[in-house]
């Protein structure tokens, strides 16, 4: 690879790109990196140099720099309006030096859209390489003159990929008019393995007289866009309010950008704080951690920015940040327990956030663990993966995917979601993009799809236009997740009581499903076109994960459909095309078990989906039969809708020799979250937010389990905000090493049905009575006791309006499950208590 950057360290300016350095170096030695860092020359330079020092300092042509190899080619460049011209004759530069040195890279990897971007696309087409251009925030300013914003919209729309290191920064890109499919972000990280908390007491004693003064720091280039002079303009103040005094350590000095060095000290001076501003200087990397250490609180008060890296090494000192609200800032500071975010030229926000964040105790453990959760790892997963598409002779995900899947996944099935109106497919293309973004990114998101979300149903929804009116909330009170803590849990109670007003005045069309399996509660509700089409998006993402697809063959073991005749013609055929069989979970006799084993070995299916109890009785009945299912060539298991127990995996994965993917959702609550191959419950986070309460609606504390509450922002139609799911799970902390930036759902612990037995000795899966159970009005909770073979008895719970015909139907359709002869008692009770353990089962069988 050769990675092109004219910002980039250098024996005499070894601070200059060294963010860029800490990304790139990472790679190596998997990829071997050759680096091209053009500078920029003009016959007489060395006489403006006289009198400005830092004027384009004299750079080696070439230094081995931690085993790669470094070269600095020059590039003629005049100042001011000739710089308009810099993109070609850097482009010439790479030319000649390639010429020279018959580099073999596969890859030129460009840093900074202009104008190193546009002179290194131009080289590696000349040149017949793959290219990638990677967005850093000058962006935003090139972006303002036609000719600069016209060729970068052209080159970042023909290169390979292009990386940005920011949400905001490729919402930027696209709103120019750059493809949105060409842009992926992958953030900078921290290494935690140097930055991290020291004992700075020496250090902070050898900085400021008083050991109980408060000290701020800022660390960057001495230019105006890092913002120095705005915290220098308040400090007077600060240390009104902190008799003991508050410090500023201006941490940087000259860069590419210029040097405000003598302004910043003379507005010091000015302001009469010149004792209280520290000019150090640049600081080494090794040495940046003691000063980051010995502050009390980190500010980048910046006017544009791409990913400040700074910040997280802040972070993973345990400094807190107060920082502004551009570039991608709000997705590095994107939770208010590791600082704050203010308007840009707003000083008195600036004054009010660092007066709050010294006063304030922080949690120095949880900024720690945040910064760590932004490492390099995970970041470089990422950039691995995606460098080694582009150099990959088959640039489809899967290189072992059959014709006939890719003609499936890529042209039949999206022709179907299109012919039913769903807008799964352009979904599915932004979650995979979304996926990779970090943590941080991946809540700013949410926190803007939140926003929008909010703004909606409040216009547009009776329930909840009273419901927030009621309680003097608007839409803007909604700017995180967290502030969905001023409303109530929604249950499902509430929801049967307000089915009309619940529904948007403006709803397209709107289906109307119900719920109440595993659950036990009995519920009408209505899905829109949106939460369809994010559903089979999420669903059709996560089977992805897996390196299988749509159209490759399948085999369900499921209820419903089944059971009512649900199979119309249309679905059969669909079915047929998408090689996807359906069998009935229901009917499992000694025979269905063999067929269904033998079906599996003869067909040799990449993936099954189902029930957990299902696929392991099918295991232990395989071992049983010594069937060897390892030879079925089954790559994954999905299983959903109970609780997957671990021995219900061990058996799985060892007798059919493939991993169990556990999946997580429900009709009512929608697709929750799923495991990756990494073995974590990645939240579907872009429109899903999920809570762990008590029973107040409070937030329990981090890993303790709480009661899951899910706001799904794909339900305008029909809004399920803060919806009490009735299950009990554990949020996790960090990010999964698989390189996602998704949230994790450590545990789920609410779900349980069993098998129950008919008296002919068939095996079934308890839905099969569920079924009957919740399809009558007026049923409010159930348990369904199978005490012997020849009884079973049902516990009800009942409203007015259920009919005494129902308690006929229900006998008649369990002795049709169990045996004509089987004796049913059903039971009228005010209530069915949980279990001693706190869970409730709704099916348990004594057989």
């Amino acid at each position: 690879m050769l990675v092109v950057s004219s910002l980039f360290p250098s024996p005499d300016q070894p601070n200059a790109g060294v963010f860029i350095k800490e990304r790139m170096f990472r790679l190596n030695p998997d990829m071997k990196l050759t680096v091209l860092s053009p500078r920029p020359w003009f016959p007489g330079q060395s006489i403006i140099r006289k009198y400005r020092p830092n004027y384009r300092p004299e750079t080696p042509a070439y230094q081995n720099l931690e085993g790669v190899d470094v070269y600095y080619p020059k590039f003629f460049s005049l100042p001011a309006v000739g710089r308009l011209f810099d993109w070609f004759f850097m482009f010439v530069a790479l030319l000649i030096w390639d010429l020279r040195n018959r580099n073999n890279a596969d890859i030129v990897d460009s840093h900074f859209a202009y104008p190193d971007g546009v002179a290194a696309c131009s080289f590696a087409k000349l040149t017949r390489r793959k290219v990638s251009v990677t967005l850093r925030g000058t962006e935003i300013g090139h972006s303002q003159h036609p000719l600069k914003r016209w060729l970068m919209v052209k080159v970042l729309n023909s290169v390979d990929r292009v990386f940005s290191v920011s949400d905001s920064l490729r919402r930027h890109v696209i709103k120019l008019g750059v493809q949105e499919r060409q842009v992926l972000v992958v953030g900078n990280g921290v290494d935690t393995e140097k930055f991290y908390p020291v004992d700075s007491i020496a250090l902070r004693a050898k900085l400021v007289p008083d050991e109980k003064a408060k000290i701020l720091i800022t660390v960057g280039g001495l230019v105006e866009r890092k913002g120095f002079h705005r915290v220098i303009e308040i400090l007077p103040k600060l240390n009104q309010s902190f008799p003991e005094g508050v410090y500023y350590l201006a941490v940087g000095g000259p860069s590419p950008e210029g040097d405000w060095s003598d302004k910043l000290r003379n507005m010091a001076l000015e302001a009469g704080v010149e004792d209280k501003v520290i000019f150090t200087g640049p600081v080494k990397p090794a040495e940046l951690g003691s000063y980051l250490s010995a502050a009390d609180l980190f500010v980048l008060s910046t006017r544009n920015e791409g990913w400040a890296n700074v910040i997280l090494e802040s972070m993973a000192c345990g400094v807190p940040v107060i920082a502004t609200d551009v570039g991608g800032n709000s997705e590095v500071v994107s939770t208010p327990d590791v600082g704050e975010i203010v308007p840009f030229e707003d000083a008195d926000a600036l004054f009010d956030a660092i007066q709050k964040g010294l006063s304030r105790s922080w949690d120095k453990t949880k900024i720690i663990d945040y910064a760590k959760a932004n490492s390099w790892n995970t970041r470089i997963m990422v950039l691995r993966e995606q460098f080694a598409r582009m150099t990959s002779h088959d640039s489809h995900q899967f290189s072992s995917q059959s014709a006939y899947t890719r003609f499936v996944s890529s042209l039949i099935f999206p022709l179907h979601e299109r012919l039913k109106k769903h807008s799964s497919v352009s979904l599915k293309k932004q979650l995979e993009e979304s996926q990779w973004y970090s943590p941080g990114a991946v809540s700013a998101l949410q926190n803007r799809n939140l926003r929008s979300f909010m703004q909606f149903v409040h216009a547009n929804v009776p329930y909840y236009t009273e419901l927030l009116d009621k309680r003097g909330l608007k839409p803007a009170d909604f700017k995180t997740a967290k502030d969905l803590g001023k409303l109530p849990l929604l249950t499902k109670a509430d929801i049967r009581q307000n089915e009309v007003s619940l529904k948007s005045k403006v709803a397209g069309q709107l289906v109307k499903y119900n719920t109440g399996g595993s659950s036990g509660q009995p519920l009408v509700f209505y899905m829109g076109m949106d939460r369809v089409s994010h559903d089979v998006a999420s669903k059709w993402r996560a089977t992805r994960w897996w390196q299988v697809d749509i159209g490759d063959p399948e085999i369900v073991l499921w209820g419903s459909p089944i059971e009512l005749g649900g199979q119309d013609r249309v679905k059969q055929i669909r079915d047929y095309v998408l090689r996807t069989k359906l069998i009935s979970a229901f009917d499992l006799t000694d025979q269905s078990i063999t067929e269904i084993l033998q079906q599996i070995l003869d067909e040799k299916p990449p993936m099954l989906f189902g029930y957990p109890s299902v696929f392991a009785l099918l295991a232990q009945e395989a071992r049983k039969r010594n069937m060897d299912m390892a030879n079925a060539g089954v790559k994954v298991v999905f299983v959903t809708s109970e609780k997957l127990y671990d021995h219900q995996r061990e058996i799985i994965e060892a007798v059919f020799q493939a991993p169990v993917a556990n999946g997580y959702g429900g009709r009512d609550a929608g697709f929750i979250a799923h495991q990756c191959p990494e073995g974590n419950f990645h939240i579907t986070a872009e429109h899903i937010i999920v809570e762990t309460v008590d029973e107040l609606g409070s937030p329990v504390a981090e890993g303790e389990a709480g009661q899951i509450v899910v706001t799904h922002l794909m339900t305008k139609d029909f809004p399920f905000i803060r919806y009490a799911t009735g299950d009990v799970g554990v949020l996790g902390s960090g990010q999964c090493a698989c390189g996602r930036g998704l949230p994790i759902l450590k545990d789920i612990q609410g779900r349980s049905t069993d098998f129950v037995k008919a008296s002919d000795g068939t095996i079934m899966h308890g839905l099969a009575l569920i079924y009957f159970v919740r399809e009558h009005a007026g049923i409010q909770n159930y348990k369904i006791v199978q005490e012997s073979l020849d009884k079973t008895r049902l516990l009800l719970e009942i409203d007015e309006t259920f009919e005494e015909q129902s308690k006929q139907d229900i006998t008649q359709n369990f002795q049709r499950r169990l045996g004509k002869n089987v004796q049913i008692e059903i039971e009228i009770v005010d209530s069915i208590p949980a279990e001693k353990s706190g869970k409730y089962r709704y099916v348990i069988s004594h057989v």
